[in-house]
């Protein structure tokens, strides 16, 4: 389940009143395992990190192409 800006600036607010990871979860009606991945983000990068939600994305060709140049040794997976 994705959780939008809203709660996830809800969840901030807590995190600057120094409530972990458990207590916020409980606050908020979310699984703490979810908001401990916020945690980890919010203290890392900052709080701008939990609101980017672009993703890459990679055509099929492309995703071929690479698979086949990692089959050829032509380049490692990472």
């Amino acid at each position: 389940m994705r959780h939008g800006a809203d709660v996830k600036a809800e969840a901030v607010r807590y995190f600057e009143m120094g409530f972990g990871d458990k207590a916020v979860g409980r606050l908020l009606g979310i699984y703490h395992t979810t908001v401990k991945r916020w945690l980890y983000t919010y203290r890392a990068l900052g709080k701008e990190a939990l609101f980017v939600t672009r993703r890459r994305t990679y055509s099929h060709d492309l995703k071929v192409e690479a698979a086949k140049a990692v089959v050829e040794g032509r380049m490692t997976k990472l």
